[in-house]
């Protein structure tokens, strides 16, 4: 078994070929009976993260067993080590994990039982990076020589953070495009602009990320209007943009904030495309957590 919680590990080589599956898989999907137990547990609210591996997972025959943390011994008091160990012993082969925890080590320990990340806090969504970059790499029109930017709430989001692992493995340059308080600490391994006028004049494509208020303390100093008139992708901003610029969105989109009615219905936006992934990236994950890629 293997896990699938971020892309450190894994050499350029085998994240070409595990995107080569997701969108072979896409574009010829099958069923199979691979007989084996996951347990999917979603500690936080998902939904097309959880629809698209519970597909998966029926799409390949597997024995799902949904728990959330509600249902589980956790609330008297057990822990989550105690929790895989009891999975282990009960012959569970996969986890499928969403948890609001950043700790990624504690599954180092765990090797009779494969565990994947469905979103780990603010630093772990493996899967939404393939299916993301799968989208990218199936369109024609795009651009290797120019950045592929992230522009909005970078600081708290899984998305980036897995985006920023992989993407460079096959080639692509990452871009930013973000609030001081919502930058990454170290820039140096990003280009940075300055607001999204001048990130959609010089990029390949653009993944607004919504700003994640959950997770945002009081601290911080969040300025919500110069966010908006600044980072907010909205029509003034999309209407200047080439026809081949490809726009996308993990969702859910906070219509208002980040992103205005008009431009999430643009032509440009492929967060549909990237929804159509969902169920191949996920069974390409189950699979490689099997040692079956």
């Amino acid at each position: 078994m293997k896990h699938l919680i971020d892309f450190q590990d894994i050499e350029n080589d085998e994240a070409k070929k595990l995107i080569k599956y997701v969108i072979r898989e896409k574009q010829k999907p099958r069923n199979e009976n691979l007989s084996k137990t996951v347990v999917m547990k979603f500690d936080e609210p998902s939904t097309r993260t959880k629809v698209s591996f519970s597909t998966a997972s029926n799409n390949l025959g597997l024995y799902q067993i949904d728990l959330t943390k509600e249902n589980t011994s956790s609330v008297k008091g057990e822990s989550l080590k105690d929790e895989i160990i009891t999975l282990i012993d009960l012959d569970v082969d996969l986890l499928v994990l969403r948890t609001s925890s950043d700790d990624k080590k504690i599954y180092n320990d765990f090797n009779e039982i494969g565990i994947i990340s469905a979103g780990f806090g603010k630093v772990s969504h493996p899967t939404q990076a393939l299916v993301d970059l799968s989208t990218i790499i199936s369109n024609d029109g795009f651009d290797y020589e120019k950045p592929f930017v992230f522009c909005g709430d970078l600081k708290h989001s899984r998305v980036f953070h897995s985006a920023v692992e992989l993407f460079p493995k096959l080639g692509i340059e990452i871009g930013i495009c973000a609030p001081k308080e919502f930058l990454p600490k170290n820039l140096n391994n990003f280009i940075l602009f300055e607001n999204i006028d001048e990130a959609i004049q010089k990029s390949s494509g653009i993944e607004i990320l919504r700003v994640q208020k959950e997770r945002i303390n009081n601290s911080e100093n969040f300025n919500l209007n110069n966010y908006i008139e600044n980072f907010q992708l909205n029509k003034a901003k999309i209407d200047k943009a080439s026809d081949k610029l490809m726009i996308l969105h993990p969702m859910p989109m906070n219509i208002g904030i980040e992103i205005d009615k008009y431009a999430s219905e643009n032509f440009r936006m492929f967060h549909r495309k990237q929804l159509s992934f969902g169920i191949a990236a996920r069974k390409v994950a189950l699979k490689y957590s099997l040692g079956l890629i």
